[in-house]
């Protein structure tokens, strides 16, 4: 075997187990809750999340919010309840929490999904107040 072709084959076997080992870094969202923890990383995709949140989900029974269960009392809706998913159940909290952050974070994302963060948040709120107090001095 010659040099060139063994240098060849080493380049292709490695290749090709970057390729497996970048595969097996592809994070199971429909079997993982992954996030939960993405929703307190502050340097996460909101995408991302959104994605990895409705895909653990998908075809699972979410969570019955308060309002529901107060809004209707009949006993097949208390039966239904009682029915749910052991996800459901475990993970009611953060799914609310999720929810919750991501009504709180969407008129801070930007196209490429990015967060902004709190200083830039921040920074947003006094450009706003700044020309909030231009525009009534203007008057």
């Amino acid at each position: 075997m010659s040099n060139q072709s063994f240098l060849a084959a080493v380049i292709l076997l490695l290749c090709f187990s970057f390729s497996l080992h970048g595969q097996a870094q592809q994070p199971d969202y429909g079997k993982h809750p992954h996030w939960i923890k993405m929703m307190d990383d502050p340097n996460v995709n909101y995408f991302e999340a959104v994605k990895a949140f409705e895909t653990y989900w998908k075809g699972k029974t979410k969570p019955v919010e308060e309002k529901e269960v107060f809004s209707n009392y009949n006993q097949q809706k208390i039966v239904t309840i009682r029915k749910t998913e052991r996800e459901a159940k475990e993970y009611a909290f953060e799914y609310k929490k999720f929810l919750y952050w991501q009504q709180q974070v969407l008129p801070y994302v930007q196209p490429n999904g990015r967060i902004l963060s709190t200083e830039e948040r921040l920074q947003l709120f006094e450009q706003e107040k700044k020309e909030r107090q231009r525009r009534s001095k203007g008057q």
